[in-house]
């Protein structure tokens, strides 16, 4: 595994809960306003880390939903179980101006829509933001992972996730958490392939 991702490897394995947010933008028909919070099942198998996120929303609504990190040298491929398997959606690669960031190398197009996103490595949480846009959809969803507890650090100074229409312009306060080993790493030697206009696509129905 590659060294930089270590950081993100060791704080997954420790994720126990979890705080949602979706919200829909201007050219929605969806209406996807939600807030949720709930626990997450981790699995480690190899270099891929399973998450089982079971929460309930603000309207009472249980949601289940499975995801797969794959560590990989050239990235983190961000899986999601759909249809009894898991489908590749984004290649996450570090952001060579911030350290604490992993961004999507390209979209992934599931006709009629485009997935887009973020991995941020904030104090106390590891945040999956998302984004989906399309002919009905301008939808902005946020995963904030956390450990169980937090025994270091006073609760009233943990970072709030950032807004989900807004998280790509936040700064996190501090870059190590004390659930993790310090991510301090800077961008690997040489800024990693830039963003292409070719796209990941859908081969589920």
């Amino acid at each position: 595994m590659n060294a930089l991702y270590q950081p993100i490897f060791h704080a997954m394995r420790h994720v126990e809960r979890l705080d949602f947010a979706s919200r829909s933008g201007p050219r929605s028909t969806m209406n996807w306003n939600h807030l949720g919070s709930g626990k997450v099942e981790v699995t480690v198998d190899g270099d891929d880390i399973h998450f089982v996120d079971r929460f309930v929303l603000e309207n009472g609504l249980h949601c289940e939903d499975r995801k797969c990190w794959r560590f990989t040298a050239d990235g983190i491929v961000f899986r999601h179980f759909r249809q009894q398997q898991y489908q590749d959606i984004l290649l996450l690669v570090p952001d060579p101006e911030r350290a604490d960031r992993l961004f999507a190398h390209s979209p992934f197009h599931c006709p009629p829509d485009d997935y887009d996103g973020m991995l941020l490595l904030m104090d106390h949480a590891l945040v999956l933001s998302l984004s989906i846009s399309g002919t009905r959809k301008d939808e902005h969803i946020q995963y904030a992972y956390r450990p169980a507890c937090d025994d270091q650090t006073d609760p009233a100074d943990e970072t709030t996730p950032a807004d989900p229409l807004t998280a790509g312009g936040q700064s996190p306060e501090k870059r190590a958490a004390p659930w993790h080993p310090a991510y301090t790493a800077g961008p690997p030697v040489g800024a990693p392939a830039p963003r292409t206009h070719s796209h990941r696509h859908c081969s589920l129905s």
